[in-house]
């Protein structure tokens, strides 16, 4: 299992979105490797959580424990080194011991 984060909770939220990019036919997915285009160049030395091309487009996962203006900054690089990218997912996940656990996800494009 490839590891993202030392949270459990986000480790165990990739693995599910994994499971379900391949049940929906996602190809060339990337766990914490160089930014690629949907045509397998590497345009970016960044390392986005997730990568992963579908019906021609890539798209781009990254997971936080909370919100940060970080999270908008990197997701304003991925986008700049590749504009024609599907989209851009923020995932807010916290550990399982908070008590506000839940996953937030929103779209950074």
């Amino acid at each position: 299992m490839v590891l993202i984060s030392p949270v459990t909770s986000q480790n165990d939220d990739l693995q599910r979105t994994i499971e379900q990019l391949h049940y929906q036919g996602a190809e060339d997915i990337l766990v914490n490797a160089p930014q690629q285009s949907a045509y397998g160049y590497q345009v970016g030395y960044n390392h986005p959580e997730l990568q992963y091309t579908l019906d021609g487009k890539r798209y781009y996962v990254l997971w936080l424990t909370e919100e940060s203006k970080l999270a908008q900054y990197k997701a304003q690089r991925i986008a700049a080194n590749d504009p024609e990218h599907g989209g851009i997912e923020i995932r807010t996940v916290r550990e399982y011991d908070d008590p506000a656990t839940k996953t937030f996800i929103r779209s950074a494009s």
